[in-house]
Protein backbone atom coordinates (compact mmCIF):
# COMPACT_ATOMS: atom_id res chain seq x y z
CA UNK A 1 0.00 0.00 0.00
CA UNK A 2 1.63 3.24 -1.11
CA UNK A 3 2.28 5.69 1.75
CA UNK A 4 1.51 3.19 4.52
CA UNK A 5 4.12 2.62 7.23
CA UNK A 6 4.58 -0.61 9.15
CA UNK A 7 4.49 1.53 12.30
CA UNK A 8 3.57 5.03 13.44
CA UNK A 9 4.34 6.58 16.81
CA UNK A 10 2.80 9.76 18.21
CA UNK A 11 3.39 11.14 21.69
CA UNK A 12 2.88 14.49 23.33
CA UNK A 13 3.67 16.21 26.58
CA UNK A 14 1.27 18.99 27.56
CA UNK A 15 1.29 21.49 30.42
CA UNK A 16 -1.89 23.42 31.21
CA UNK A 17 -1.80 26.39 33.55
CA UNK A 18 -4.68 27.51 35.69
CA UNK A 19 -4.58 31.17 36.46
CA UNK A 20 -5.86 34.56 35.50
CA UNK A 21 -4.68 34.00 31.91
CA UNK A 22 -4.65 30.22 31.28
CA UNK A 23 -2.25 28.80 28.73
CA UNK A 24 -1.24 25.45 27.28
CA UNK A 25 2.24 24.33 26.16
CA UNK A 26 2.69 21.14 24.12
CA UNK A 27 5.63 19.20 22.70
CA UNK A 28 4.44 16.71 20.08
CA UNK A 29 6.70 13.92 18.78
CA UNK A 30 5.95 11.86 15.66
CA UNK A 31 7.81 9.02 13.99
CA UNK A 32 6.94 6.76 11.07
CA UNK A 33 8.72 3.80 9.53
CA UNK A 34 9.86 3.23 5.97
CA UNK A 35 6.96 3.44 3.50
CA UNK A 36 6.41 2.73 -0.17
CA UNK A 37 6.85 5.93 -2.16
CA UNK A 38 6.43 4.58 -5.72
CA UNK A 39 6.21 1.16 -7.30
CA UNK A 40 9.10 0.21 -9.57
CA UNK A 41 8.63 -0.12 -13.33
CA UNK A 42 10.56 -1.59 -16.25
CA UNK A 43 12.75 -3.78 -14.06
CA UNK A 44 13.57 -1.06 -11.53
CA UNK A 45 12.87 -1.73 -7.86
CA UNK A 46 10.33 0.02 -5.67
CA UNK A 47 11.12 3.43 -4.17
CA UNK A 48 10.83 3.84 -0.40
CA UNK A 49 10.68 6.94 1.76
CA UNK A 50 12.84 6.29 4.80
CA UNK A 51 11.29 6.86 8.24
CA UNK A 52 11.75 10.19 10.00
CA UNK A 53 11.12 11.76 13.40
CA UNK A 54 9.54 15.18 13.91
CA UNK A 55 9.04 17.42 16.93
CA UNK A 56 6.57 20.31 17.20
CA UNK A 57 6.05 22.97 19.88
CA UNK A 58 2.61 24.51 20.34
CA UNK A 59 1.49 27.23 22.73
CA UNK A 60 -1.95 28.75 23.15
CA UNK A 61 -3.70 31.06 25.55
CA UNK A 62 -7.16 32.44 26.09
CA UNK A 63 -6.47 36.09 26.93
CA UNK A 64 -10.18 36.83 27.38
CA UNK A 65 -13.38 34.97 26.51
CA UNK A 66 -13.22 36.59 23.07
CA UNK A 67 -9.48 36.67 22.36
CA UNK A 68 -7.32 33.58 21.87
CA UNK A 69 -3.70 33.53 20.72
CA UNK A 70 -1.51 30.71 19.49
CA UNK A 71 2.07 30.05 18.53
CA UNK A 72 3.42 27.01 16.66
CA UNK A 73 6.90 25.85 15.73
CA UNK A 74 6.76 22.81 13.47
CA UNK A 75 9.47 20.33 12.47
CA UNK A 76 12.05 21.42 15.07
CA UNK A 77 14.32 18.44 14.34
CA UNK A 78 14.30 19.30 10.60
CA UNK A 79 15.14 15.75 9.50
CA UNK A 80 16.38 14.82 6.07
CA UNK A 81 13.72 13.04 4.03
CA UNK A 82 15.33 10.34 1.89
CA UNK A 83 13.81 8.32 -0.96
CA UNK A 84 15.73 5.19 -1.93
CA UNK A 85 15.28 2.64 -4.71
CA UNK A 86 16.23 -1.06 -4.58
CA UNK A 87 18.10 -2.38 -7.64
CA UNK A 88 19.94 -5.71 -7.56
CA UNK A 89 20.08 -5.83 -3.73
CA UNK A 90 21.59 -2.32 -3.58
CA UNK A 91 19.68 0.72 -2.31
CA UNK A 92 20.34 3.93 -4.25
CA UNK A 93 19.34 7.37 -3.03
CA UNK A 94 16.85 8.89 -5.48
CA UNK A 95 16.02 12.11 -3.59
CA UNK A 96 16.95 13.88 -0.35
CA UNK A 97 15.38 17.05 1.00
CA UNK A 98 14.53 18.97 4.15
CA UNK A 99 11.18 20.63 4.78
CA UNK A 100 12.63 23.26 7.11
CA UNK A 101 11.36 24.60 10.42
CA UNK A 102 8.07 26.47 10.13
CA UNK A 103 6.43 28.85 12.57
CA UNK A 104 3.11 30.61 12.87
CA UNK A 105 1.29 32.99 15.18
CA UNK A 106 -2.50 33.21 15.34
CA UNK A 107 -4.99 35.58 16.93
CA UNK A 108 -8.67 34.66 17.07
CA UNK A 109 -11.25 37.27 18.02
CA UNK A 110 -14.87 36.26 18.57
CA UNK A 111 -17.36 39.03 17.83
CA UNK A 112 -20.39 37.23 19.31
Amino acid sequence: LQGASPFLLNADLTYKSAGKIPYRLTLAYNMFGERLYAAGIQGLGDQYEQGVQTLDFLASSEITERIKVGFKLRNLLNPTYTVTQQNNDVAYTVNEYKKGIRGSISVNISLN
